[in-house]
């Protein structure tokens, strides 16, 4: 299996968007119902979930870590 170079962190980020979703949808069910805006408060799960969801989105867009070109790190010629 050749290594992903283009997405390091492609599953990591899945995983976040999935838990993000999973936070989210149930809080916004009790919205739609009416429970927590009844109440004057929003449930937790809508801003950890978008939180998580944004951290899952960061690390989709996260590239490979590139060389910086640095004369200090090039080998020296001892002849």
């Amino acid at each position: 299996m050749a290594p992903r170079r283009k997405r390091p962190f492609l599953t990591t980020a899945i995983v976040l968007w999935v838990i993000g979703v999973l936070l989210i949808l149930p809080a916004l069910s009790a919205l739609a119902a009416g429970t927590g805006s009844a109440r004057g408060f929003a449930p937790i799960g809508i801003s950890i979930g978008v939180l998580v969801a944004i951290a899952g989105t960061l690390l989709f867009f996260t590239g490979p870590k590139k060389p910086i070109d640095d004369p200090r790190n090039q080998p020296v010629d001892d002849d």
